[in-house]
């Protein structure tokens, strides 16, 4: 991939929350909307980031739009094969990291939700105003910062 997609990046930041508002997860939300931008447009996106969505298969680790932005990263700058330098994703990868626990306090989804493990039946109620008031900024703003990253 030598250049960005024919979306912007301004687009891809908006078509992550249209995304979300349409039922994936925050992970398949991040990695869609960026690969478009990205052009690289198959059917194993978002099928890739689905086991990613709350916090990986709802175990509340890591942030699934976190994870996402991750993928992307390494949709751009991953390596193709052992003799290709790893630093162009990984040094991307730290500074978003680093932006996020700076943020956030953590990248793990049940401390950002301010919950406990033994609340996930009240996370399970809750789920649509977590959705509004806590995920969907926190996916803007990954979203933001991925863009940042990849020029």
């Amino acid at each position: 991939m030598d250049g960005l997609g024919r979306m912007g990046k301004d687009q891809a930041v908006e078509k992550c929350t249209r995304n979300f508002d349409n039922g994936y997860s925050c992970c398949e939300t991040v990695l869609l909307s960026f690969s478009q931008l990205l052009d690289v447009e198959c059917e194993i996106i978002p099928k890739i980031a689905s086991p990613f969505g709350g916090g990986i298969y709802q175990r509340k680790h890591m942030c699934g739009a976190l994870s996402g932005a991750i993928m992307a990263i390494g949709l751009r700058y991953g390596r193709n094969t052992v003799k290709d330098d790893r630093e162009p994703s990984s040094s991307r990868t730290g500074r978003i990291i680093e932006k996020f626990v700076e943020k956030y306090g953590s990248t793990n989804c049940i401390d950002i939700l301010g919950y406990t493990p033994a609340d996930l039946e009240k996370i399970t109620r809750d789920k649509q105003h977590i959705r509004a008031t806590i995920c969907r900024p926190l996916i803007k703003q990954v979203a933001e910062w991925l863009s940042e990253e990849l020029d």
